[in-house]
């Protein structure tokens, strides 16, 4: 994830020779990772790169814009959050008196039900399991006796490894290989109902938005639809 997000930027400051350079950062380097959206809000962050899962403490509908059970196909997300999704999205920030205007990101592809160091062969396996994961699965979960716990993507590795995580949910079969999750588990569990894509979106500072010049503004913005594309592809 983080290394599309620098990707975008160094697009971002290629398309402007030079003249607006942004400065990526993994996720939890500045803030929470959890935290990002609200970093934005009080400028701490210019922008980040999120899923809106991460603010459903706060905001209880925000899984709809990123995941949730049985949810729209990839395509047909992508399709509703260029659209009324991201105006709606930004009605729901705007209404908390948020200072973030949020742009289209990219949708992702059907992911992994569940990774695991133990075997899961019945409901009843998942009983006190530490499990990581986030969104509506998390609120399911945790009436099932899981013990739900939120973990960095950047430090899921090292927490299995230490035993903190039993399970996780993270992403696709391609992208959790890019963190080698094939080295520390021994079950892959798979089913695209669980999460039949992952829309990330951008939040940008409504200040530092508003400071820039229109072309700047567009180049963000065409960048962000590229990258979504190169994804998908």
């Amino acid at each position: 994830m983080y290394e599309g997000f620098a990707r975008f930027s160094q697009k971002v400051t290629a398309a402007t020779g030079g003249m607006w350079v942004l400065e990526p950062h993994p996720g939890g380097a500045i803030v929470p990772a959890s935290d990002e959206v609200y970093a934005v809000d009080t400028g701490t962050l210019d922008y980040s790169y999120d899923a809106t899962s991460w603010w459903r403490e706060r905001f209880p509908a925000a899984g709809l814009f990123n995941f949730y059970v049985g949810g729209l196909s990839p395509m047909a997300m992508l399709f509703w959050m260029h659209g009324e999704g991201t105006d709606m999205l930004q009605e729901m920030l705007d209404d908390a008196g948020m200072n973030v205007k949020v742009i289209p990101g990219w949708t992702g592809t059907p992911e992994i039900f569940l990774s695991s160091t133990v075997p899961l062969e019945s409901p009843d396996d998942l009983k006190g399991i530490k499990m990581r994961t986030a969104g509506d699965d998390g609120s399911i979960f945790a009436r099932m006796d899981v013990s739900v716990m939120s973990v960095p993507g950047g430090e899921l590795y090292e927490a299995v490894q230490r035993g903190v995580v039993d399970a996780f949910q993270y992403s696709s079969p391609a992208v959790d290989y890019t963190i080698a999750t094939y080295e520390i588990i021994d079950y892959m569990y798979l089913s695209a109902a669980r999460q039949p894509c992952e829309y990330l979106t951008y939040s940008v500072n409504k200040d530092a938005w508003a400071a820039l010049p229109p072309e700047y503004q567009r180049i963000f913005e065409a960048v962000a639809w590229e990258e979504c594309i190169a994804y998908l592809s």
